[in-house]
């Protein structure tokens, strides 16, 4: 009788120790092929770079949208009338600045690719800049800003860049 029960700890101390075992393979396997909890939380946009047009970031981006119907495209004008403040333009429309954040989670909430280009006209003020790329940095959906000045555009940039074709 003490054979038998010697037989049945014996077993069950086996079966724990496969258990432990495989638990551990399993946990130290998951561990290796998943990044950290650091890794996995949403990276904010707060920090995004701001890139001039010369970059290769920045054509490379442009690239992921050359089939898209709506560019990333923001066009930042300087002021155009006496008391009026400037304005950004989206698909020639002016757009008020309170509406930006709303019109970037829009663009970019669903894209992988969130470059967002800003074309800067040749008497824009330095200021107005600052605000547009301070906006974009508040923004979550939003992780790189390229500058492009209309006196100097790039080759890889579009030459109308909005409106194009049909939806």
């Amino acid at each position: 009788m003490s054979g038998k029960r010697h037989r049945r700890k014996a077993f069950w101390a086996e079966g724990i120790f496969l258990v432990l075992s495989v638990a551990t393979l399993y946990v130290w396997h998951a561990r290796q092929q998943l990044p950290g909890l650091s890794d996995l939380q949403v990276h904010s946009s707060k920090n995004a770079t701001v890139l001039q047009a010369d970059n290769p970031m920045c054509e490379t981006a442009m690239q992921a949208h050359m089939d898209d119907y709506t560019r990333p495209i923001f066009v930042l004008t300087a002021q155009t009338a006496a008391g009026k403040d400037s304005h950004i333009q989206v698909r020639d429309v002016n757009v008020p600045w309170n509406e930006i954040p709303e019109l970037l989670e829009g663009f970019f909430k669903t894209r992988a690719e969130r470059t967002l280009f800003v074309l800067k006209g040749t008497e824009v003020r330095p200021q107005l800049v600052d605000r547009m790329v301070s906006i974009a940095r508040q923004s979550p959906f939003v992780d790189r800003v390229c500058m492009v000045d209309s006196g100097s555009i790039p080759s890889w940039f579009p030459r109308t860049p909005e409106p194009r074709g049909k939806l």
